[in-house]
């Protein structure tokens, strides 16, 4: 999809003067185009280029080090010894062991593959529907790219394209993506109650001392990148500290350690992991060049606003829908750079913080890899569940519609650290207990199966609860205590 855009903002580009309405243009001639896109710092060799070979790349790389030595099973029986004998063990496994390894390796899909190839059956096993745990590990995965510390490519196009610190975009980005991972946990809580699952018995279950004391070392490198940057170093400094890190902590165990033919087979992987997300930033480069060349950018803006006619609720809707489009077809890194380009101009002309606009893209272009018609995350999980793809793309919408509500804090609270300490302190709660409403909402559970009436009040509840007020937080607290109490009536 995404080099047939890039041929289509070629033609745009030298028959603009054909395309009616505001986004039509004179056109340019061959040469423009070509020094455009080929000699201009906006255009192929811009900033999209810049920020894959300055920052992405190391980071790829330092992702299939971890991998080769073995900390993807460390990350998974820590997550198992932890929560797998609770209530829906298995699917809080894939939830968390999903959610820090795709922080890593940054593709929603390729996660969801490698990942699901352990969780899907064994949450199969322990009872969940085919189709529901594809959509939880595809939640998960999708998920796992707006979590620090790495955040795919993501973090870095942010700190670029805001001029923001790395370490600052870190620090804000943590809460809203804990608080994910906070209601997507939740909702595989309630399913598991609604269906009458139970965890794992403990004697299939990893001791959490026994894997910290013989695995747990592995996981040193991320806490690498982390020490580092809070010490000021650059990302690239971090990357390359973690890569040594995990050379020497490989050759701890015989198994894990990464000798001669092993660290070439290691560097040939994170080559080859690199091609796509190399190939996208050229072809990205070339997309970004033509739109800052005509103007697209404001013109697109200029559209929005006049749909929304300057109403912050509906621009946020009519972003959501432009990156959900544009997130069907192309990676979330591609997604994010193009609609940035075209929608964050129309929300920092509404006093949107530009930090916050940035994120609100980058959160609903995530959208397309878990809703159908395409929803390439939950296909790919569905194959390994073998089940209906669309069965499975229509579950992991339910499981990640925080992704949906989430952007919109940003915008209206102070969530990402952007107020004072009280009223920052005051929204991570309520919206924190106002997930868990919601997942009892979605998911039709509390502490038993609820009517379509507690449910209802359920969502009340939890829209009280993200409205930044504290009147509205105690209203929506009394509502929540009052259908707690009536449905802990019926379920006694």
């Amino acid at each position: 999809v995404l080099p047939i855009l890039a041929a289509v903002f070629l033609l745009y580009a030298y028959f603009g003067r054909l395309v009616p309405g505001i986004l039509g243009h004179p056109g340019f001639s061959i040469v423009n185009i070509v020094e455009s896109i080929g000699c201009d710092m906006s255009g192929i060799y811009g900033i999209v280029a810049n920020t894959y070979a300055t920052f992405v790349f190391q980071f790829i790389i330092f992702a299939s080090f971890l991998k080769a030595a073995g900390a993807g099973d460390a990350i998974e029986n820590l997550a198992m010894a932890i929560a797998g004998g609770t209530r829906g063990g298995p699917a809080k496994v894939a939830v968390v062991s999903s959610g820090i390894i795709g922080s890593i390796t940054g593709s929603s899909a390729a996660n969801a593959v490698a990942t699901g190839a352990y969780t899907i059956p064994l949450m199969k096993r322990t009872g969940y529907k085919a189709h529901v745990a594809a959509g939880v590990e595809a939640a998960a995965s999708s998920g796992g790219q707006m979590l620090p510390p790495v955040m795919g490519a993501g973090a870095f196009l942010l700190a670029t394209f805001t001029e923001t610190a790395y370490v600052d975009i870190i620090k804000i980005a943590a809460i809203p993506a804990l608080l994910y991972f906070f209601s997507v946990g939740w909702m595989v809580h309630f399913i598991a109650g609604r269906e009458g699952l139970k965890g794992l018995p403990r004697d299939q279950l990893p001791k959490l001392k026994t894997v910290i004391l013989k695995q747990g070392y592995l996981l040193l490198p991320v806490v690498v990148i982390l020490v580092l940057l809070i010490a000021r170093y650059s990302p690239q400094k971090a990357a390359f500290g973690a890569i040594i890190c995990t050379i020497a902590l490989s050759y701890v165990k015989k198994e894990t350690r990464l000798g001669p033919r092993k660290l070439l087979d290691t560097l040939i992987l994170a080559a080859r992991n690199s091609l796509v997300v190399g190939a996208t930033a050229g072809t990205v480069g070339l997309i970004v060049g033509i739109t800052l060349m005509a103007g697209i950018g404001i013109k697109f803006s200029a559209l929005i606003l006049g749909f929304s006619q300057g109403l912050l609720p509906l621009t946020i809707i009519l972003t959501a829908l432009a990156s959900y489009i544009m997130g069907m077809g192309l990676t979330v890194t591609a997604s994010y750079v193009v609609v940035s380009v075209l929608a964050v101009p129309a929300l920092v002309e509404l006093a949107v913080p530009v930090v916050a606009a940035h994120l609100v893209v980058f959160w609903y272009v995530e959208t397309g890899q878990v809703t159908p018609p395409v929803a390439l995350a939950a296909f790919a999980a569905s194959g390994i569940a073998r089940c209906d793809p669309n069965k499975a793309g229509f579950a992991a919408v339910r499981l990640a519609s925080p992704l949906l509500i989430t952007p919109v804090l940003f915008v209206y609270t102070p969530i990402l650290l952007n107020g004072p300490m009280p009223a920052i302190i005051e929204t991570v709660v309520s919206a924190t207990v106002g997930f868990v409403a919601y997942a009892g909402m979605m998911q039709g559970f509390w502490f038993r199966r609820t009517p379509l009436l507690e449910r209802a009040i359920l969502g009340l509840a939890a829209v009280c609860l993200f409205i930044p007020s504290i009147y509205t937080d105690l209203v929506g607290l009394a509502i929540l205590g009052g259908v707690t109490v009536l449905n802990r009536k019926h379920a006694a």
